[in-house]
């Protein structure tokens, strides 16, 4: 039996990055970008018949590694565990219990959130008491400054942007934004098993649009 084909990786300099940019990101392709308080990864990536090749800048670096398709999720799998290891987070193997999430227009959560930054518990509990809400919702009090990661997904197909996935690492740990038909907000909480379930998921789904 033949040993499966390793994936290569190849420093760039600038002017080779944005030469192999502009080539990757046309027709059907995928940005993730991964981002604390103080850095930033961005990946550009993209698969065809002879397999994936994928873009990568860290700080001042830039990278291009290529391989078989099937290989692909395994050049994401770290994502959120730098991310974490950043942040000084460890999220549990369990996402946070919320059977009650409290909901909140978009307009009264960015208004609430903005009475948490101020800091009077007066106001915040008034402002609760306007909204009908039994206490201040706790993803409100985490992301009212701000998320300590950001792990943001995009897929283009035919050059039309389809998918925006974006997922909050909290001190709690993981969650993601969500809207109900109402378009009323809250947060779900995610475990790590179920941002890599996302990451992979949406590498399958890229390798589907491009192959369909």
């Amino acid at each position: 039996m033949s040993s499966p084909t390793l994936s290569e990786l190849r420093t760039l300099d600038t002017d080779a990055a944005r030469s192999a940019a502009a080539d990757l990101a046309s027709g059907t392709f995928a940005t993730i970008c991964a981002a604390t308080r103080t850095r930033r990864r961005w990946m550009l990536f993209s698969v065809n018949d002879q397999g994936f090749r994928l873009l990568r800048q860290h700080g001042d670096d830039w990278a291009l590694s290529s391989g078989p398709t099937e290989q692909l999720p395994a050049e994401l799998v770290d994502i959120p565990g730098h991310l974490e290891t950043c942040c000084g987070i460890r999220p549990g193997s369990r996402p946070r219990k919320d059977s009650r999430p409290a909901r909140l227009a978009p307009g009264d959560a960015l208004a609430l959130a903005d009475v948490v930054r101020r800091g009077d518990a007066q106001r915040i509990q008034a402002a609760c008491e306007d909204l009908e809400l039994a206490g201040l919702p706790w993803w409100i009090a985490q992301l009212a400054w701000g998320a300590d990661a950001l792990l943001s997904m995009m897929l283009t197909v035919d050059d039309r942007p389809q998918v925006v996935s974006m997922l909050h690492l909290l001190p709690s740990g993981w969650g993601c934004l969500h809207a109900d038909p109402d378009d009323d907000l809250t947060l779900r909480p995610m475990s790590g098993f179920e941002v890599q379930a996302r990451l992979s998921a949406f590498a399958a789904l890229l390798v589907e649009c491009a192959h369909g």
